[in-house]
């Protein structure tokens, strides 16, 4: 947030800025940059700031790849498709197969690493450490 005055992870506006969220992600930059990487004039480039509901992505698939996932790409994705309502959902990785997403509604716990959407959303707007 070039010139501004508040906290990067201030998001009064819905905006976070990219370094100070990958910054506070459980993934290897290099590895978060390339999914939010596209291409540009000048060649493959990173925005400076992300809406609230693409944070909440980013540290989605952060998350999984901290856990292990080796589809973190797939997460990525899936949880973007759900747009305004990741709030709903939870991520289910289960080894060796790819990541479901579920409602959180009447879901019942399995053996599997699962990812609460909401708290994810919760932990970008603290501007926490994001550890899930």
């Amino acid at each position: 947030m070039v010139g501004s005055t508040r906290s990067p992870h201030d998001a009064p506006d819905g905006w976070f800025d990219t370094a100070d969220l990958i910054a506070r992600l459980p993934a290897p930059s290099a590895s978060l940059r390339g999914v939010l990487s596209t291409k540009g004039p000048d060649g493959r480039e990173v925005p400076t700031s992300i809406p609230l509901h693409h944070a909440v992505v980013l540290a989605a698939a952060a998350c999984a790849r901290s856990r292990g996932a080796k589809r973190f790409k797939t997460v990525y994705e899936h949880v973007r498709a759900l747009g305004d309502r990741q709030r709903e959902y939870l991520v289910v990785l289960r080894p060796g197969k790819p990541p479901e997403i579920v409602r959180a509604a009447g879901f019942t716990s399995a053996a599997a690493i699962v990812l609460d959407l909401a708290e994810i959303r919760a932990d970008v707007l603290a501007g926490t450490p994001i550890t899930h």
